[in-house]
């Protein structure tokens, strides 16, 4: 028996719904796929807070922005794309205590070496640095400069050489020891 035309119709028509909503989903499943394949999961650590972030855009200035992070003068940034994560280095500040002066330098990592050089300040081979050279910064740490010299004196035709802090020659003698006697020459 033949199908009748208005049967026909009908039928058509709900099979192209069928075929147009599986296409839909098709579309929508794919799409959602891809998005998620593409989606890039971040973390931004700013100090002890570590930040989450999924996003399409992986521009280190957007994922700050969508992490709600904001640079300040001197921080400074690490990205490592293969760990997922964007460190911020925040700036602060440490004081260098050199040669009767006080120097505050604005750093954002590094050593004690690191912040003498940023304060321009050159050691002698003698001198003494507290903390030590490559003790790592932190905030308003202070480091302090010993300036130590050599001196070479001679008592009794004997001559010796010493290593002795930074003062007048009087502080010198009295460091090493030597008391002066009345006719004494210096």
């Amino acid at each position: 028996m033949a199908m009748k035309s208005t049967t026909k119709r009908k039928l058509n028509k709900q099979l192209t719904r069928v075929a147009a909503l599986a296409m839909t989903c098709v579309i929508g499943i794919s799409s959602a796929v891809t998005v998620a394949a593409l989606t890039k999961k971040i973390t931004v650590v700013d100090g002890d807070n570590q930040i989450a972030v999924s996003t399409l855009d992986t521009n280190t200035d957007r994922v700050l922005e969508l992490a709600g992070i904001t640079l300040g003068d001197g921080d400074a940034i690490v990205r490592d794309d293969d760990m997922g994560t964007i460190t911020v280095l925040r700036a602060f500040t440490v004081t260098v205590n050199a040669d009767g002066e006080s120097q505050p330098v604005i750093l954002n990592q590094g050593t004690v070496a690191d912040a003498l050089q940023a304060a321009g300040v050159s050691l002698g081979e003698h001198d003494k640095v507290t903390p030590d050279l490559d003790t790592q910064l932190a905030a308003d740490m202070e480091i302090s400069i010993e300036r130590w010299h050599t001196i070479t004196l001679t008592v009794d035709g004997e001559t010796q050489t010493y290593i002795v802090p930074e003062g007048t020659l009087e502080d010198s003698l009295a460091y090493i020891g030597v008391t002066l006697g009345e006719y004494d020459v210096i």
